[in-house]
């Protein structure tokens, strides 16, 4: 009686076990011949979810989550489709092209392996997850250059007509000073942490700014300000709604001119007047290969967006949610 127990038991504890690690492995999605699993899911979207989980009220949790969760998987099932389409035509990131990656951030950020290493843990991120991203951004990269890149020209009409319309003075421009910013700050909530290395980073975005940087993508790159998602471009002001520090920059710089590095009570700041009153806006020579490289992008990520979508109409994809 206690042997038949003992089993009873056993299988149940088996059975347990076996319903655990299906649901843990349960397919999410399939790929072609790639699969997704549920933890890879949960793993890959970790951080994001505790962030859900900590912040959305609790009457809206469970729908942001299978919102997030959404999101996470198209993702991952775009990240696959990139992969396979690499493998096909023999793109590899190696271990030391990660190496360099992460060596130019180091130096492009003036921060050590160590202040890394903490920003890293303090995000909820491991070293090797951020080592995936980069590879993933690589990988990325190498794809759009073999499959997009090559095949995109951008007519001088289309630069011309840019101009006309985001250079030269306008209605509103001409009433006040158009503004293009990069800020760094710290502290709380940055992953900046003190004085000393937000001026480190202002002074290095500053000398490649000297060096022929462009403006919005430095601002792209490293402002931790809202205004970075726009190219650090935050409108046009009158000179009487201009902050003190602000004014004193702006009021006597030429249109085209980048101020230097400018103290503020949060942070250390960079402006570009692009447009003032009383003055000729810049010559399209003077903007050419900025507009270029806007407009090069642009393309760049339409045709991406175009070509990704061919993947997915080509591919073999089931969700099972």
């Amino acid at each position: 009686m206690r042997i038949k127990i003992l089993l009873s038991v056993l299988f149940i504890l088996l059975f347990t076990t076996m319903a655990n690690a299906e649901l843990v492995d349960k397919i999410v999605a399939i790929v072609n011949n790639d699969i997704i699993t549920l933890s890879d899911l949960n793993n890959e979207g970790k951080s994001y979810f505790q962030a859900i989980i900590r912040k959305a009220p609790t009457d809206r949790l469970k729908t942001a989550l299978i919102k997030a969760k959404k999101e996470v998987l198209s993702h991952m099932v775009d990240q696959l489709l990139l992969e396979q389409e690499a493998a096909k035509i023999g793109i590899e990131v190696t271990k030391e092209d990660i190496d360099n990656a992460i060596t130019d951030i180091l130096r492009n950020n003036n921060i050590t392996m160590q202040k890394f290493q903490a920003d890293l843990k303090a995000m909820g991120t491991t070293e090797a997850q951020y080592r995936q991203k980069i590879k993933q951004q690589i990988l990325r990269s190498r794809l759009v250059s073999f499959e997009i890149r090559s095949k995109i020209v951008i007519p001088e009409a289309r630069i011309k007509a840019y101009y006309k319309k985001h250079y030269l003075n306008k209605p509103d421009d001409t009433k006040g000073y158009h503004i293009l910013q990069i800020g760094i700050t710290w502290g709380e909530g940055s992953r900046v942490k003190s004085q000393s290395e937000a001026l480190k980073k202002a002074e290095y975005v500053k000398a490649k700014l000297e060096a022929g940087g462009n403006f919005k993508e430095l601002a792209r790159s490293f402002s931790n300000l809202p205004s970075a998602a726009d190219g650090g471009d935050i409108g046009v002001f009158k000179k009487s709604d201009l902050a003190p520090y602000m004014e004193k920059a702006i009021v006597n710089m030429r249109v085209g001119q980048i101020s230097p590095i400018i103290a503020t009570p949060a942070g250390y700041q960079i402006f570009k007047l692009t447009n003032a009153p009383g003055q000729k806006p810049q010559t399209l020579k003077a903007v050419h290969d900025e507009i270029k490289n806007i407009l090069y992008k642009q393309e760049e990520e339409k045709e991406y967006q175009k070509w990704l979508s061919s993947l997915h109409r080509k591919a073999f994809i089931k969700y099972n949610p």
